[in-house]
């Protein structure tokens, strides 16, 4: 029998643009009972981040204003055979089909792998460029990081200014920081 893994695997092969509850409804069809949305959300969640899964690197996730998010494999990862989708979603195993054996065997597929890749050496690897999705976090998130440093940088200035003052300042700092 196979995973709800291999099966979201399966329906997205087919290179349709899919919301959960259609893939939901396939699976449903396929195994003959009833699924649940919160029986494949973590599942599809987990497959479609590559910090999770690299098989992430290939599933396009976009949301459109006030609709679900479609999930769609990019063109180039459907020359891959289903069974090389399925082994490139595994972490471990004995013959899998690692994220260097597609880009080696599909180098179409190079663009959507993060440059900042990770080889078995534990060094840091170039040899793949980012995504434009991975490129856009990344800005994202030193944009943030800049900001933060800023507001923080301003903090300290007005506090010197203070104690330049010669005022006493009780101070307790809490600092919350969540990236995602």
């Amino acid at each position: 029998m196979k995973t709800k893994g291999e099966l979201i695997i399966e329906v997205l092969k087919a290179g349709r643009d899919l919301s959960l509850s259609e893939i939901v409804d396939y699976l449903s069809e396929t195994t003959g009972r009833p699924i649940k949305n919160t029986e494949v959300s973590p599942v599809l969640s987990k497959l479609s981040r590559p910090d999770k899964s690299e098989i992430g690197f290939f599933i396009q996730r976009r949301k459109k204003p006030k609709s679900p998010y479609r999930y769609k494999f990019v063109d180039e990862a459907l020359e891959m055979t289903t069974q090389e989708l399925i082994d490139l979603s595994h972490k471990t195993g004995k013959n899998r089909f690692t994220l260097e054996n597609a880009v080696e065997k599909y180098p179409g597929i190079k663009k959507y792998v993060k440059s900042a890749m990770v080889n078995a050496q534990g060094k840091a690897s170039d040899q793949l460029p980012e995504t434009a999705e991975a490129a856009q976090e990344a800005a994202a998130a030193e944009n943030t990081e800049e900001s933060l440093d800023h507001e923080f940088n301003e903090v300290l200035r007005t506090l010197a200014a203070i104690l330049s003052r010669g005022l006493t300042v009780n101070l307790s700092v809490n600092i919350r920081l969540n990236y995602e």
